[in-house]
Formats: C-alpha cells, structure tokens, sequence
C-alpha cells in the first residue's frame, strides 16, 4: 500500500510539472533561458613498469603495469607514471597545489616514506594536465618495514605502498570562481609474497553556477519556476522508473547479489587476509557505509577477513586506526549468517 501512494503521489507529481511545461512551450517569456552552469570534472589514471629479477616466471626483466600481480621476491623497484586532469566546460583559469605522499601502511602504524609539493598557473583553457612519475624502491622498502617490525615487535603479513597525489586550488571562469580539493590515491598492496596494485583510475566532477549578470525581477522568477519544473519532472520520472525496476528486481534480490551491490566497487581499496587483527579496542558498526567511511577519514585499507582457501569471500571486514579497530559484518537480509561471525574467525570481542 505504501509501494502504491509513492507511485500515485509521483504520478500527480510528473502530470503537473509535465502540464507546466506544455504551457511555457506555447506562451514563452522574453527571458525565460535559465542561467548557464560552470562545470569542472577531475580524473586521474596510473601505470607502472617494474623491474624485476630474471626468472622462470617473466620472460623479461620488466613487467608493465595493468592488473598484474608482481612478487616482493622478485621485483626490485617499481616506476609509477600518473596523469591528473581537471577539464572545464568554459574557458578557465586554472590555480592547481599538487601535493605527492608516498606512506608505507599496516594495521598499526603508517611511515611517510616521500613528500613533495609543487604550484601551477594556466589561463583561459578548457584543459589542464599534470603527469609525472615516481620510482619506488621495493627492496629497500620492504627492508624499512622488516626494521620496524624487529624495533616494534609487530611483525603485519599484510601492508601497503601508497602513493597519494593531492590537488587543491580554484577554477576561475564565466564570472565565477569554484574551489576544490581532491585526493586520489594509488595502491599496491602487500600480502603472502604478493604486490596487488589498485586504484588505476578516479574521477570527481562538480559544477556551480556562472554570474549571469543584472535581470528583471519578473523573467528571473519565470527561469526560476521553470528550472524547478525541469527539476521536478526529471525527479518523477526518475521516481517512476526507480519504482519499476525496484518491482522488477526486489523479489529477486539475494543476500549474495546485495553484497557484491555493497563491496564491489570498494575493491581496489579492499585487502584479503586470513590474519584477523587483534586491535585493543574493537568498535561495532551497523552498516556497510559507515566502515567506507572510517575508511575514507583514516586513510586505512579495509581488511576482508576470509576463511580457507577455495571458501567465498569473507563477510567480516576491519580497518585499523592505531590501536582502534572499526568492524563490520556483512549478514544479508536472507540466509541465516551469523552477523557475530565470519568464515575462519571467531566472535569478535564486544567494547563494554
């Protein structure tokens, strides 16, 4: 019945503001455009060549990037090239900080291995592109984290080499000026012998809107009604089309189909293990958004604590914060999983 007054009420909505819209096509307004949008888009891609030892495996002494698995007993040193673009839908002037960190990670502690920072300039372009490349000694780092593991006693079976590109500034155009900042971060995580790299591409997009000068009071609240009836149509057919498929396709939902929904597009920043941390304090989260987040804030891996080998992903996750753990369990809304427990793992300790 609710289904029903939602799909009614949308209806009464898109039958409204599509009878506005017949009527400001048969009777327009000298000043009826609505005002133009400044818009901006970022992306960042990477690649990679390692040089690696000679071996019965490769069949040469560099590999090139692309989702290949590279071994810490076999590559001495790996060169990331990375390109940042931020494009405009006007001419611009672009104002762009970059800052490049290079940390190594586990669950416990985090090393800023490099850091350097650097300032561009660019007027009047619809197009602004940085590339540059960093060389990242694989040996040597993993030797810096054997030394700590020796002075902290912490020995992790599961660590990480990020690479993070920052960019912070203002774009300029049309009368406006947006600022923005972004980080897009490169990984290639370590575990059993294995460096898995992640986070080939990134984008992030915005927009606000350009100065459109002086205009009369009446033909502003005109652009004004129509641009809410452009909005308000564009949201009810959204609504009747969520409405069909969410019919379609609710009663045909799993567990296993809303879980690769949640975590798929998490993966390149989620790291498989059979070691479940042991954090001195464990806090409990009720959802999958809220862990993305600790996530996003700390900077942190997601651990996926997974059973045997040949058993399904596991549903319990972990992202450490120092001595601070943050635990999620996936338990389906079918199924009967055990929300206290993952594959390979037992109960994790409540906080009191």
């Amino acid at each position: 019945m609710k289904l029903a007054a939602i799909i009614v009420g949308v209806l009464i909505l898109t039958t409204g503001a599509a009878a506005y819209q017949v009527y400001t096509v048969t009777r327009p307004t000298p000043s009826s455009s609505p005002a133009p949008v400044f818009s901006y888009a970022q992306f960042r891609n990477f690649s990679f060549v390692a040089q690696v030892l000679p071996s019965l495996l490769y069949n040469s002494t560099t590999v090139t990037g692309g989702n290949t698995t590279l071994f810490t007993a076999l590559t001495q040193s790996v060169n990331v090239s990375y390109s940042y673009t931020v494009a405009t839908t006007i001419p611009t002037t672009f104002s762009v900080d970059r800052q490049l960190t290079v940390r190594l990670q586990t669950s416990l502690w985090s090393k800023t291995v490099h850091s350097s920072t650097n300032q561009y300039a660019f007027s009047e372009g619809n197009r602004f592109v940085v590339s540059e490349s960093v060389l990242l000694n694989v040996s040597s780092l993993q030797a810096l984290v054997s030394q700590i593991g020796n002075e902290t006693g912490f020995t992790s079976e599961v660590w990480a080499i990020a690479v993070v590109p920052a960019f912070s500034g203002s774009l300029s155009g049309g009368g406006s000026t947006v600022s923005f900042a972004w980080a897009a971060p490169i990984w290639f995580n370590v575990s059993a012998g294995e460096i898995v790299p992640g986070g080939f591409n990134a984008t992030q997009s915005g927009s606000v809107p350009a100065s459109i000068g002086d205009s009369g009071g009446a033909s502003g609240g005109t652009s004004f009604v129509a641009l809410l009836s452009y909005a308000l149509l564009a949201a009810s057919a959204g609504g009747l089309v969520a409405a069909a498929v969410w019919l379609a396709y609710s009663e045909r939902a799993t567990p296993d189909r809303e879980f690769e929904r949640l975590t798929s597009p998490y993966a390149e920043v989620t790291v498989g293990t059979r070691t479940r941390p042991r954090p001195a304090e464990t806090i409990r989260l009720s959802r999958w958004e809220d862990i993305v987040k600790v996530a996003d804030t700390t900077g942190r891996p997601i651990l996926r604590i997974d059973g045997p080998a040949g058993e399904p992903p596991g549903r319990m996750f972990f992202v450490l914060d120092g001595t601070i753990g943050y635990v999620y369990v996936y338990s389906g809304k079918a199924g009967g999983l055990d929300e206290t427990r993952a594959p390979g793992s037992e109960p994790p300790p409540r906080r009191p």
